[in-house]
């Protein structure tokens, strides 16, 4: 899985963190995920933690308690038996490469002509503004 190297203080903001499980792994209650790994010198704030799975696959949730300390997050649940898990968000939702939701539109190409030059995923698509 992807990792932030970060030296220094971090400091979240309710910074969304996208996790995409492929359906090729599978996670179990206590499981951890490192996503920042030793190196920061503090962090302080709060995330919200977003699953993204296929159809078909168990959903997740996870502990962020001790994310500001260790830099990981912790299978705290497994749901099974859900046939589709999407989510909830609209198809023209703005987001950075590394998950961040930048803002929400009613159309995909009037926002993308406001957005500065970079690499974004609106509607689930890697998009790149000139």
């Amino acid at each position: 899985n992807s990792k932030f190297k970060v030296s220094g203080n971090i400091t979240h903001a309710n910074d969304t963190l996208l996790l995409v499980i492929p359906a090729t792994r599978t996670l179990e209650v206590g499981d951890e995920i490192e996503v920042f790994p030793a190196g920061f010198t503090s962090a302080k704030g709060n995330v919200i933690v977003k699953c993204q799975v296929e159809e078909g696959q168990d959903s997740y949730e996870f502990d962020t308690s001790t994310l500001n300390t260790d830099g990981k997050l912790r299978v705290s649940a497994v749901t099974t038996g859900i046939t589709s898990i999407t989510l909830q968000n609209r198809s023209n939702d703005i987001y950075t490469t590394d998950g961040r939701l930048l803002r929400r539109a009613d159309n995909d190409r009037e926002l993308q002509y406001s957005l500065p030059s970079g690499v974004y995923i609106i509607g689930g698509k890697k998009v790149i503004v000139k």
